[in-house]
C-alpha cells in the first residue's frame, strides 16, 4: 500500500538574466500531493456499474463494484464493527479502491489505512500495531440534547449555607403563558445568571 505525503514546498526558478546582467530568480509555489490524492469515490452509478473512468479510478470494474456492495452494506449498518482486508499482488490497485471506499463513504465513517511497513516494525508487534488501528477506526458521535426555556422570571431565591464551603443552592420560579413553574439550579446556573443580572 501506498502512504500519500501532503506537503507544500517553494521551488526555485532561473528565469534568466535581467538588464543589468544579474541573474533574476523567482520561487513559485509546487504542491507535492500523494499518488492517490486524484480519487474521489469509486466511479459508481447507483445500479453498482463501474464507468470505464470516472472519479480517478480506471479499469477494475468487478473490484470497484465489489466495494461498492460492501459501501452500501456499511452505509446500511449491515456490517457494523468489522474490518476489510483487500489482498492481492502489488499495483493492481488496492490502495486505489480503499481511497475510493473511503472518499464514498464519507468524513463520518472513519476510515484508516494501515502498510506493511507499519504492521512488520521493529519496534512494536504485530498485535500492538492492530490494536492501534483499530483503537484510530473507532468513531464516536456524541449527541448534546438542551432544553430551553423561555418566559418571565417571577422569583429567584440563592440560598448559602453560612460557614460551610458548600455550594449555592438556587429555585428559580418562572412563569410562562401556561404556567409557572420551579426550577432548582447549580452553582453555574448561579453564576451565569448573577453576571447577566437577572
Amino acid at each position: 500500500l501506498v502512504v500519500a505525503f501532503f506537503s507544500s514546498t517553494m521551488m526555485e526558478l532561473d528565469t534568466g538574466v535581467n538588464a543589468s546582467g544579474q541573474r533574476e530568480r523567482e520561487l513559485s509555489r509546487m504542491e507535492r500531493i500523494g499518488a492517490h490524492s486524484h480519487i474521489r469515490g469509486l466511479g459508481l452509478d447507483d445500479a453498482l456499474e463501474a464507468s470505464e473512468k470516472a472519479q480517478g479510478l480506471v479499469g477494475q470494474a468487478k473490484a470497484r463494484k465489489a466495494a461498492g456492495l460492501i459501501v452500501r452494506m456499511i452505509k446500511e449498518g449491515k456490517i457494523a464493527g468489522r474490518a476489510v482486508l483487500i489482498a492481492g499482488q502489488p499495483g493492481t490497485g488496492k490502495t486505489a479502491i480503499a481511497m475510493g471506499m473511503s472518499q464514498s463513504l464519507g468524513d463520518d465513517t472513519p476510515f484508516t489505512k494501515l502498510t506493511g511497513s507499519e504492521l512488520f516494525s521493529l519496534e512494536m508487534s504485530k498485535t500492538e500495531a492492530l490494536t492501534q488501528a483499530l483503537r484510530r477506526s473507532i468513531g464516536v458521535r456524541i449527541k448534546e440534547e438542551t432544553e430551553i426555556l423561555e418566559g418571565e422570571v417571577v422569583e429567584i431565591q440563592i440560598d448559602k449555607p453560612l460557614g460551610t464551603s458548600e455550594s449555592k443552592t438556587a429555585k428559580l420560579t418562572l412563569k410562562t403563558t401556561d404556567m409557572e413553574t420551579v426550577y432548582d439550579l447549580g452553582s453555574k446556573m448561579i453564576e451565569s445568571m448573577s453576571k447577566e443580572k437577572v
